[in-house]
């Protein structure tokens, strides 16, 4: 969901605001009366972050295997489209060229249209007419006559191809939970106010401290938000595998 240059932007404001929190905490309480509470508060930050950490690794990696689902369900689907067209070969010239237009219309609808919508967070639909338009043609007068030999190679593809855009779509419209986010950013919230309370004469060191785990849990959380959207953001499922196709098809192979 976020560009790189908005990731970014999170993180140091995120930093930022770490900065002033533990520069303010030291002005009104200071670092050597907050080290008698150190054994306590270290203990519980131990806790408290091993705890964060797990829930942390689990999220990155349930999206990071959404995220790689995704991916290969764009490959297949783009296989589906050549498996379509070279289906046709076999048909006579009329309704070979139907359909291998058709395949050839789907794979620019992807990169021309559904792509940059999805990007933009609009409802990817720009294939759906060309679909149905597949599914029309397999009963179709012209096709009769090799019905035989062809319809079930074509229909399983047709089939296929129906699947794995469902599976897309399904893809694009699922997301973390609001309740996990909330258990997210509480956790960091409440695991670096911990941190900043840890008492240290030497004030540099409380600081890099405080602001690398900052940094740490930031990066984590804007890597979680933008693979959580596979087709949107700076890291993405990209169109690759269209493109491919459909220099495939026009090449004729």
């Amino acid at each position: 969901m976020l560009s790189y240059l908005q990731s970014v932007s999170v993180v140091l404001l995120g930093l930022l605001v770490a900065l002033l929190l533990s520069w303010l905490l030291n002005r009104l309480w200071s670092p050597g009366e907050r080290k008698g509470l150190n054994d306590v508060m270290g203990w519980q930050l131990g806790v408290l972050g091993t705890t964060y950490a797990v829930i942390l690794g689990f999220m990155l990696s349930n999206v990071w295997t959404a995220f790689r689902a995704a991916s290969m369900d764009v490959n297949d689907e783009a296989v589906a489209v050549l498996q379509i067209f070279h289906a046709g070969d076999s048909l006579p010239d009329a309704p070979r060229e139907a359909i291998q237009d058709l395949t050839r219309q789907y794979a620019v609808a992807m990169i021309q249209e559904e792509w940059p919508a999805m990007t933009m967070h609009r409802q990817p639909d720009g294939g759906e007419v060309i679909l149905e338009k597949m599914w029309k043609f397999l009963p179709s007068s012209e096709f009769a006559s090799v019905r035989e030999a062809s319809s079930d190679r074509i229909g399983s593809a047709v089939q296929e191809l129906q699947h794995q855009r469902y599976r897309r779509q399904e893809q694009y419209e699922s997301h973390l939970p609001a309740i996990l986010w909330a258990v997210l950013i509480a956790g960091a919230i409440i695991v670096l106010l911990s941190s900043c309370l840890l008492g240290n004469d030497k004030t540099v060191v409380h600081y890099f401290h405080v602001l690398t785990l900052t940094l740490m849990i930031l990066v984590t959380l804007t890597a979680i938000a933008d693979i959580d959207r596979p087709f949107e953001g700076g890291v993405s499922v990209r169109d690759q595998p269209f493109r491919s196709a459909l220099a495939t098809m026009n090449s004729g192979h």
